[in-house]
């Protein structure tokens, strides 16, 4: 009597073990997919990101050369780049006339920052990378370090930042290197200052060119027109 009372309890149980298994393997199967859709999508969205970056990069670049371009062609007979007036800076005795301008560029300079030791740590080196260090001895990496927020100036003996925080004279002499990467112009010095200067926001193409052949007498800056009356 009891094994019959138990037959239908063990078959009841046995119907609702298999009932909640099909539903519980279907529930992983909704969530394993729900999960899936989910990375492709971030997936997307991350590659299309990257493709709009690429795509203003590559406009941004083709604006500049255009803006190069043309300025070599203006200076390739005359030899000489038109001048531009701007009230708010003062040259000096020896300077003639200011040739370029740009706006809202940044000053960067790098900063020693000591990483590693105990647990481990992370440090930000640049746009996009990251330097990670596992515990035991720290060591020093170079991380750029925004400084300030102004103008660039190019005249026909040096180049000068106006910034919020802090500024810049830069005379063509005294100019170890120019790098030019993108909107990045990396400016080294022979004198005073060690530290490697990046103004960024600015066409670094064109004020490496600028300023190569300013330097070099092959290029002159003819008087703004306030000038010549």
């Amino acid at each position: 009597m009891v094994e019959m009372t138990a037959f239908p309890i063990i078959c009841a149980i046995s119907h609702f073990w298999e009932y909640t298994e099909f539903w519980g393997l279907l529930v992983i199967i909704l969530a394993v997919f729900v999960l899936l859709r989910f990375f492709v999508k971030v997936n997307c969205e991350i590659e299309a990101e990257k493709a709009q970056k690429a795509r203003m990069d590559a406009q941004e670049n083709r604006r500049m050369n255009e803006e190069l371009t043309a300025l070599q062609k203006q200076t390739a007979e005359t030899h000489s780049v038109a001048g531009i007036e701007d009230t708010s800076l003062f040259l000096e005795d020896e300077e003639e006339h200011l040739c370029h301008k740009s706006d809202n560029v940044e000053l960067l300079e790098p900063k020693p920052v000591r990483v590693g030791g105990g647990a481990g740590a992370s440090v930000h080196v640049a746009k996009g990378v990251t330097l990670h260090s596992g515990g035991g001895a720290s060591v020093s990496v170079d991380s750029w370090q925004r400084k300030s927020v102004g103008i660039l100036y190019v005249t026909n003996k040096r180049v000068i930042y106006d910034g919020d925080m802090e500024n810049r004279s830069i005379p063509f002499e005294e100019i170890l290197s120019l790098r030019s990467s993108s909107k990045n112009l990396d400016v080294s010095v022979t004198k005073g200052r060690k530290k490697t200067m990046r103004f960024v926001g600015c066409n670094s193409k064109l004020i490496e060119w600028l300023v190569h052949e300013l330097s070099k007498g092959r290029l002159e800056v003819s008087p703004v027109a306030s000038e010549r009356t």
